[in-house]
């Protein structure tokens, strides 16, 4: 398994090198997060449940990360693995927070594939069955709300929310980390 809290430390990453290590799925692709969110009152995880899944936290203490998580069984391994990378991955992001005290995420309601939607609820069974072991707080947000709350829009496109996230300073490597940080940053303004 890969270390996935590397970080790419240099703050002098061109655009096409950015384009580059976010294609490769490599554990580069994990942003380190140059603007900020508020502080919430809590420790708050923001999940866009994916098959490449976007992540991003805010801690009490100010501490901030993002980035996407790809959860992909290897060509011998059995289709499960995959749900068990995301219930390890859990775990490791807890270890790293200290504590998790709430767990946002986009509650989608419609899919475009049959694929999407198994992939979809998979990964929220993970998560809804992690929560309740780790007496966590889970919170569903409508796609809507959290379209409108982020651009101002409530029918944003892809394209609209990665501009918006970098209007605001973030460097996001696709669509799904630019999603969970405005999870997220709907989530910090409902803790606070």
């Amino acid at each position: 398994m890969t270390d996935l809290f590397a970080v790419i430390e240099s703050a002098e990453v061109t655009e096409a090198q950015w384009n580059s290590l976010a294609a490769t799925g490599t554990p580069a692709s994990i942003a380190r997060t140059p603007a900020r969110i508020s502080a919430p009152a809590c420790n708050v995880l923001a999940l866009d449940l994916a098959t490449r899944c976007g992540w991003a936290y805010a801690m009490r203490d100010g501490k901030q990360r993002s980035g996407t998580e790809l959860f992909k069984p290897g060509r011998l391994d059995h289709n499960g693995q995959r749900w068990a990378q995301m219930r390890a991955w859990l775990s490791e992001v807890a270890r790293e927070m200290g504590e998790i005290h709430v767990v946002y995420f986009e509650d989608v309601k419609r899919h475009v594939s049959n694929l999407s939607a198994r992939v979809y609820f998979g990964y929220l069974a993970i998560l809804e069955a992690w929560c309740a072991a780790n007496n966590v707080r889970l919170v569903g947000v409508g796609v809507g709300t959290v379209k409108k709350a982020w651009t101002g829009f409530g029918n944003a496109t892809k394209d609209d929310m990665i501009a918006e996230a970098t209007r605001r300073g973030f460097k996001v490597v696709d669509d799904n980390h630019a999603d969970a940080l405005a999870i997220l940053s709907y989530g910090v303004k409902r803790e606070q």
